[in-house]
């Protein structure tokens, strides 16, 4: 289903760089992050709900760029608060994201390099700082992006529907259960 959504949203912007980042860790107090929820734009596009992760998708190829496991012989794996398998759990690696999600992946220290050019390019702002940054920002085309990104969301396919229902027929089961305990 993402790579119909990605297609869709692809040919309301032909010839166009589109990035929609998943967002990153915010600090809840000093030394302490809110649990990570990735955007929910990129989760509809992609599927993925990892921290950092940048979907771009740029003549027809969509490419996720991600952050990958960290390995034993990195001082991330033993010292990193965020990142650091010791501290937060194994995180997947590139190819384990790619076979998952059915997506091109990479590893996030290529975006610079994919968002560099003068190719036309629409940002999801506000998701990420340095997504933000790193493209100068156009206010009318951004926030138009962030429009039909929007509206594209509000028409569900089968599977969402399919979700819709399951969720309300257990919602229907609990509200049955709780009226029985009550009689």
């Amino acid at each position: 289903w993402t790579g119909a959504r990605r297609q869709r949203l692809a040919e309301a912007f032909p010839g166009e760089r589109l990035v929609v980042p998943a967002g990153s860790f915010k600090v809840r107090s000093y030394d302490t992050d809110y649990r990570f929820r990735a955007d929910t734009a990129h989760t509809w596009l992609t599927g993925n709900q990892t921290s950092d992760a940048v979907l771009v998708v740029e003549g027809g190829d969509a490419v996720l760029y991600a952050r990958p496991r960290s390995s034993r012989d990195t001082d991330e794996f033993f010292r990193d608060r965020q990142y650091g398998e010791l501290w937060v759990g194994r995180r997947p690696s590139l190819r384990e994201i790619s076979d998952s999600l059915g997506l091109a992946t990479r590893h996030l220290d290529e975006l610079p390099a994919a968002l560099s050019g003068s190719a036309k390019t629409r940002v999801l702002r506000g998701v990420d700082a340095s997504v933000d940054a790193r493209v100068a920002a156009d206010e009318g085309r951004d926030e138009e992006f962030a429009r039909v990104l929007s509206e594209l969301r509000l028409v569900k396919d089968e599977w969402e529907l399919g979700e819709l229902q399951t969720a309300c027929d257990r919602s229907e089961e609990h509200t049955s259960e709780l009226q029985s305990h009550h009689d």
